[in-house]
């Protein structure tokens, strides 16, 4: 196969014929990204709303707000300062001209595939893989849009010839993600499921609560061959013991 190839494979049979690994892909993260217009009455809105949803304010000052308690700057409000008056995220004069200088910096063919990029807005993902199991494997992908609609894809097997340990991938679409499932038809021999969504799922298992038997081989033929047993009876309760004279 390397010689019709011409490729160096051992990344490849080594797992498979010099150690005892097994296939577990993980899916570790999905990072999603939108491209910046580098306009600053564009961008510092979304700033804002970012810093809102990620940041939010310390749990002191919220229970003092509650609590109805005034800050020294409430109480004084000529002791505010310059960082007090002013909104980090207000678009001032140094901002108009850096965009100014960006635009003007643009060349060809850089200028144009950025409008074709800003105009098609696209959805842009980083998918994080770690190889557990130790035996490399093709990675079968299902995408789930915002939408309702569904995606499949076949990662070849040689994601891994040059980091057979963890592996990003770049995807870039059209809309939404907002689920991501590795194997989802079980073509691959992965061996632990638990990691392979992406949010993660929560999947319960049977937990049984006696002592385990041995882990034998179910015999379905013998099994069909067993004969149900009656159902007993249930005993009638026992007669009360009646007290001794005294």
């Amino acid at each position: 196969m390397e010689d019709a190839s011409g490729m160096d494979l051992d990344w490849f049979w080594r797992g498979w014929f010099y150690t005892n690994d097994h296939v577990d892909i993980a899916m570790n993260d999905v990072r999603t990204y939108r491209l910046s217009t580098s306009d600053p009455t564009v961008e510092a809105p979304l700033r804002r709303e970012r810093q809102e949803a990620t940041r939010p304010d310390p749990v002191t000052v919220l229970e003092n707000r509650a609590a109805g308690l005034e800050t020294y700057t409430d109480k004084h409000p000529d002791a505010k300062d310059f960082y007090d008056k002013t909104d980090e995220f207000e678009v001032n004069n140094k901002d108009l001209n850096d965009y100014t200088t960006f635009q003007e910096g643009l060349k060809e063919p850089d200028k144009s595939v950025l409008e074709r990029a800003l105009r098609e807005n696209p959805y842009i993902y980083f998918i994080d893989f770690e190889n557990k199991g130790g035996l490399v494997s093709p990675l079968p992908l299902k995408f789930t849009f915002d939408d309702g609609a569904t995606k499949e894809i076949m990662i070849p097997v040689d994601i891994w010839r040059v980091n057979n340990q963890k592996v990003t991938k770049l995807f870039v679409e059209t809309k939404k993600i907002v689920s991501v499932e590795l194997d989802p038809k079980r073509q691959t021999a992965d061996a632990v499921r638990a990691n392979n969504s992406f949010p993660q799922r929560n999947e319960p298992s049977r937990l049984e609560m006696f002592r385990a038997t041995p882990n034998v081989e179910r015999n379905q033929m013998a099994d069909a061959l067993t004969e149900l047993k009656a159902k007993q009876p249930a005993s009638s309760p026992a007669a009360p013991i009646t007290p001794a004279p005294q």
